[in-house]
């Protein structure tokens, strides 16, 4: 099972296991060289910022929301995109679990555990469960589930919002009745969306936005 171990307190990952090795293509000291911000940048630029700008505070609120005594641990799982070192990204699911908590940095001591689930993911949703662990009475408790969906950035608001619509099925005229706007309005935004994405048909639209996971 792949493992690392980051280090809260050295800020630092002070444990790095053969099958990790192997899941990403790096020799141990290869990885034991990377700070955590080098290490970052292995995962995709698209998962990182919302890895770094979502996930974490969310981890952070609920340790402080739902550990109510030192013996309970907070478990979060969260799936991204890690570059190999030939290149290639896969697709891991990464269990982790919060050793300990050094406040003063807002750091913490975490054990984390990779799944390779290529297999699995065909788009680039992710999404972050956590959960608290009990141990005196084994129970884990899921206090917090979030689906994080990357965005169709050159469209504009109203342009999303059509988007979901027409790869819903809606027609222009449904479109128009339920954003009470003008049909000729919704064709114009419904060919412009088109243009943006370089899709020649609703079906090649609703094909890019599931392989995107705009919807």
């Amino acid at each position: 099972i792949p493992i690392s171990f980051f280090d809260g307190r050295k800020n630092a990952f002070t444990y790095f296991n053969a099958p990790f090795c192997n899941l990403t293509g790096y020799t141990e000291e290869e990885l034991y060289n990377l700070n955590p911000q080098e290490f970052a940048q292995h995962i995709h630029a698209k998962d990182l910022s919302v890895v770094m700008d979502k996930v974490i505070e969310r981890v952070q609120d609920a340790s402080v929301k739902y550990i109510k005594n030192k013996k309970q641990q907070l478990v979060f799982n969260i799936n991204y995109r890690l570059r190999h070192k030939n290149g290639c990204y896969i697709h891991v699911l990464v269990q982790n679990m919060v050793l300990e908590w050094i406040h003063a940095t807002g750091n913490a001591s975490t054990l984390s555990i990779y799944t390779n689930i290529n297999h699995l993911k065909v788009n680039p949703v992710i999404n972050l469960s956590i959960m608290v662990v009990d141990p005196a009475t084994t129970i884990c408790s899921t206090v917090y589930n979030e689906e994080f969906r990357p965005l169709p950035e050159m469209l504009s608001r109203r342009e999303k919002e059509i988007m979901k619509l027409i790869t819903d099925g809606k027609t222009a005229n449904d479109i128009s009745l339920l954003l009470s706007m003008n049909f000729y309005t919704v064709r114009s935004h419904w060919r412009n969306i088109l243009g943006k994405t370089d899709c020649k048909s609703n079906v090649e639209l609703k094909v890019l936005a599931q392989e995107e996971g705009w919807i």
